[in-house]
């Protein structure tokens, strides 16, 4: 996959920006989308890094919101006709280069610059065709069909009739359609024989008696044919849900317990990464999001969006937080009901756990598979059902509610296998806690 160079200004577009950016590095992984905000390291020298960074790209988005042409700088200049400007220096870079792509990407209703207002370097890009990314309901449309340009422009050049593999398959299909109908024409016109049924017997290898009626002339004629035996094979396989559940796991920056993705894909669940700043367009691609362990590091981050998790589970979706590993006191208001964490030392003698109160996800569930305290959950009100608890503290350690048509799990543990995280939960209450949350 090619890499793709996002241009923008900080002034004009940075919330858009920030939602496609992260839309294009889930699909495309975030080695392959490159946004200076992100990925220029303190005391690098930005100049240096944008221009390797055009210059590794096959692709160039210039992101144009309402006052990309108009912004100015401290002395009240424009700051397109600054000839050090950095989106200009991007945009003459990518327009200079024949071999890459520059597409321009109009957010906010912005519209299509007139050449006569930039300068004459940059003209060009008033004449590449545009894709427009429009707010909800509309981005999720909007920026599939940026990416299926993304996907179309990284693809060969070479025209789908020149395709000598191509055409010669198609030409093998028809020819072999061509043939079958003129077969069936022929049988068709045949007048059919009073024959009596054949038997076959499910060897591979099989003799086959036809035998006539009592009125047919036909004689009594022995034909030896190989039969194609397809054994019906009925396969129950328990491990996996009933349907291919959608699990989007917020990535959180340096977190080092990077197997949830593979455990959940283990056990038939379609699991797979979403950047940090995801909101509702993206969340409502999934039945499930998932707020890992050490989440709270990014907690302004994710604080911003508590509205959009909110709204999420309000209209049906389940949303799965762990302990979120805070030094300190911590109410996340992304829960719609009040909860407080707070970190606690390692104590063994508040494992294994208590059932506090009977409940589907831990049905037939071995103590043994289910969360201990990672954290410890010292508040929480009245709409929380606390199914677990500490054996010392009595601190929940699994608490579940429902808000609107969508479901909440809490957990003081992690679904990690890695060594570091004190408590582990099995399989079995994974996928029982998965199931409920889905539903």
């Amino acid at each position: 996959m090619s890499r793709i160079f996002i241009s923008y200004r900080r002034q004009d577009s940075p919330t858009m920006t920030g939602r496609i950016y992260d839309k294009l590095e889930t699909v495309f992984g975030s080695n392959k989308v490159f946004r200076d905000i992100d990925d220029i390291a303190a005391g690098q020298d930005f100049r240096v890094k944008l221009a390797n960074e055009i210059d590794n790209c096959d692709i160039l988005l210039v992101i144009i919101g309402p006052k990309w042409e108009s912004i100015t700088d401290a002395n009240g200049k424009r700051r397109l006709d600054d000839e050090n400007d950095f989106v200009r220096l991007e945009v003459e870079a990518g327009l200079k280069r024949s071999d890459k792509i520059v597409i321009p990407v109009l957010v906010d209703n912005a519209p299509m610059p007139n050449p006569a207002s930039l300068p004459e370097s940059m003209r060009e890009l008033c004449y590449r065709n545009a894709i427009s990314i429009r707010q909800d309901p509309d981005f999720h449309r909007d920026t599939e069909k940026l990416i299926q340009e993304i996907r179309n422009s990284t693809k060969g050049k070479t025209p789908f009739y020149k395709k000598k593999e191509i055409f010669l398959a198609t030409g093998v299909v028809l020819a072999i359609l061509v043939m079958v109908f003129f077969v069936n024409s022929l049988i068709s016109k045949q007048e059919p024989q009073p024959l009596e049924t054949a038997t076959v017997s499910p060897n591979p290898t099989d003799t086959i008696t036809i035998q006539s009626s009592p009125t047919s002339p036909i004689p009594e004629v022995t034909v030896t044919a190989t039969a194609i035996y397809t054994p019906t094979i009925l396969v129950t396989d328990t491990s996996k849900p009933a349907h291919l559940i959608r699990i989007g796991i917020v990535q959180i920056p340096d977190y080092i317990f990077t197997d949830i993705p593979d455990r959940l894909r283990g056990f038939g669940y379609n699991a797979e990464w979403i950047g940090l700043s995801s909101d509702y367009a993206i969340f409502s691609e999934y039945d499930v999001i998932y707020l890992p362990i050490g989440w709270a590091f990014q907690n302004h981050l994710i604080e911003n969006r508590a509205m959009q998790y909110q709204r999420f589970v309000e209209d049906g979706g389940g949303l799965i937080v762990e302990q979120p590993n805070y030094a300190g006191a911590l109410s996340p208001e992304l829960l719609p009901y009040e909860i407080t964490f707070k970190t606690m030392r390692y104590d063994p003698d508040e494992w294994p756990p208590r059932i506090v109160s009977e409940h589907e996800i831990i049905k037939n569930i071995s103590v043994s598979e289910l969360p201990g305290p990672g954290s410890l959950i010292s508040a929480w009100d009245d709409n929380w059902t606390v199914i677990t608890n500490s054996s010392k503290s009595n601190s929940p350690t699994l608490l579940v509610t429902s808000y609107g048509n969508g479901r909440i799990a809490v957990l003081s543990t992690s679904v990690s296998k890695n060594s570091s995280v004190r408590y582990q939960v099995g399989d079995n209450f994974i996928k029982s806690l998965i199931t409920w949350v889905s539903q």
